[in-house]
């Protein structure tokens, strides 16, 4: 006797990005927004400029870093915001309103969004 098995499908994701992990997407956004920051910063001409004779200097890593720190901040903040959001109220609720499988995914990416 034989037995037969179905063929397997492929999964694919609703957001039409196939089999793309989250990190590799998350990490692209986030060489994104670098990468925009820096050409803003470039195009506003706001590049190091050294101070003034007399003045302590906080030098270009302080100068460059603190608007790039600003993008990464501010983008781990919609992230876990958005997370949240999505675990509370998107996401179908489990029994009793306890909350869903899909929803404690959500909310341990919203964790790690929040460590960021």
């Amino acid at each position: 006797m034989t037995t037969r098995t179905a063929p397997v499908r492929e999964r694919r994701s609703p957001t039409g990005l196939g089999t793309l992990p989250l990190t590799a997407v998350g990490a692209a956004l986030a060489a994104l927004a670098l990468v925009a920051t820096a050409i803003g910063l470039v195009a506003a001409d706001g590049a190091y400029e050294a101070a003034l004779p007399g003045l302590p200097d906080t030098g270009p890593i302080v100068g460059w870093g603190a608007p790039i720190m600003r993008v990464l901040t501010d983008l781990a903040a919609v992230l876990t915001v958005g997370w949240l959001l999505a675990a509370t109220f998107l996401d179908p609720s489990g029994r009793d309103g306890v909350v869903s499988r899909a929803g404690r995914s959500d909310l341990r990416r919203a964790a790690v969004a929040a460590v960021v």
